[in-house]
């Protein structure tokens, strides 16, 4: 199928990072000549500017345009429309990595310019909105030119390798698979430890904040896989079903269990000493399903702390809190499972040990990029690791008494960068998790 990607905001950190790296080794792994790229952007670039980061001597280059456009002007729209009326294409996919506030307009001179035929795809990156009510308002706006078929949100969490196997060591071992309740789970806490800090993105950052830009996405959809039913039946084509049932089952706990905080130095960094963004955001959860009732759901994230990881840990009920078994999804880095055990120490006396079973992928395995999946899926048309409507607008509800509280807020807890993510915690909220 002949495709071409159109990427609107090519010369931004997103792209060069993620997206163009990844176009540049699907196209080598599927040895297709069937992929061209055109990238927009508002001032001239040269081509030899973006093409390295397509990988070195990657054929791709070859087939990589560049196209300058006014993104305000609706003649630069219908332009490029002529342009790509005059080539041969299956489909075209659009991706747009802008800002939330910059997506409706652009949109709206796509939709205008008629650049919404069937064969035309829309990849969305994240944030979706600021808040309930602009998710629902963009919602409706993208679906006056194109219809969710068209759509495809991105939450790159989705698509990472060890996350779909998640799915599947959940759906085809028998001995986690029956443990997972609340008869057998105490608590599940999500866990994203960023040891990066906001990396001079200041305006970004100052819309966003943590609880926008990784909690509302990321861990609220880490949770729904969590929380989601799998029977022996479980398709992948109805996991964002899945998905949704589990959200419309969650929601906030009291507010005085929700935690947010604000790394030192930041407001020196963004230049604004009035600052209240959230740069640390811990949240938890109940959901009103009778096989997760009493079952300690928290989510956490911060920047400029001591480590960088991704984990779901999963705590066994036990009636000895000091003897309690978990196990633990490492997301990232490090890929893997482990499931802490106790045993007994070799020798006469019999005395206790911990010891963990692990799965870890080999040391010369290559995991696929996230946004490798992504960009094949969205070729194929496969949508299970993509963002429904309803997921988002279901998400931001369930965040929205705590966005409501912590607008109003005059100040924010501190932290000094470097801290460990439980240490952060204990700090803003004197509780262990």
């Amino acid at each position: 199928m002949k495709t071409k990607f159109i990427i609107f905001g090519i010369t931004g950190d997103l792209s060069k990072r993620k997206l163009l790296p990844a176009l540049g080794v699907v196209s080598k792994n599927l040895k297709t000549d069937d992929l061209s790229v055109l990238g927009i952007s508002r001032r001239n670039i040269d081509h030899n500017d973006i093409a390295p980061y397509l990988g070195k001597n990657c054929s791709l280059s070859k087939k990589l345009e560049m196209k300058t456009m006014d993104l305000d002007d609706l003649n630069s729209f219908i332009d490029l429309k002529k342009q790509l009326d005059k080539e041969q294409n299956d489909q075209i996919i659009i991706y747009l990595a802008v800002p939330p506030l910059a997506l409706t307009g652009i949109i709206n001179n796509l939709g205008k310019s008629k650049l919404n035929s069937k064969k035309i795809k829309l990849l969305l990156e994240k944030p979706f909105g600021i808040d309930l009510a602009s998710s629902i308002k963009t919602n409706k706006f993208i679906q006056k030119y194109y219809s969710d078929d068209q759509v495809y949100r991105i939450d790159h969490y989705m698509a990472k390798e060890m996350v779909q196997n998640f799915v599947t060591i959940r759906w085809k071992n028998q001995f986690i698979s029956r443990l997972w309740d609340n008869r057998s789970i105490e608590s599940i806490n999500i866990i994203a430890s960023e040891a990066i800090d906001i990396e001079g993105r200041a305006l970004f950052y100052e819309q966003t904040g943590s609880l926008r830009d990784v909690v509302q996405g990321h861990l609220m959809q880490l949770a729904a896989m969590t929380l989601m039913d799998i029977d022996d039946n479980f398709d992948w084509k109805y996991l964002p079903a899945a998905r949704l049932v589990a959200l419309k089952h969650l929601n906030l706990t009291k507010i005085s269990e929700q935690f947010r905080s604000q790394y030192n130095g930041y407001k020196n960094e963004v230049k604004n000493l009035n600052s209240t963004v959230d740069t640390f955001t811990s949240i938890s959860l109940k959901s009103n399903l009778k096989k997760w009732h009493n079952v300690k759901i928290r989510l956490t994230t911060g920047k400029a702390l001591k480590e960088k990881y991704t984990k779901i840990i999963v705590k066994i009920r036990g009636d000895d809190p000091k003897n309690c078994n978990y196990i633990i999804f490492r997301i990232q880095p490090d890929e893997g499972l482990d499931i802490n055990l106790f045993i007994k120490k070799p020798g006469y006396e019999r005395t206790l040990d911990q010891t963990r079973m692990t799965f870890s992928y080999p040391n010369n395995q290559i995991l696929p990029d996230a946004y490798e999946q992504i960009i094949v899926d969205a070729i194929n048309g496969k949508k299970s690791l993509f963002t429904t409507t309803k997921e988002v607008e279901r998400c931001w509800k369930i965040l929205q008494p705590i966005q409501k509280k912590w607008a109003k807020a005059s100040s924010i807890a501190t932290y000094d960068k470097g801290s460990d993510t439980v240490d952060v915690l204990k700090k803003c909220s004197r509780i262990h998790i």
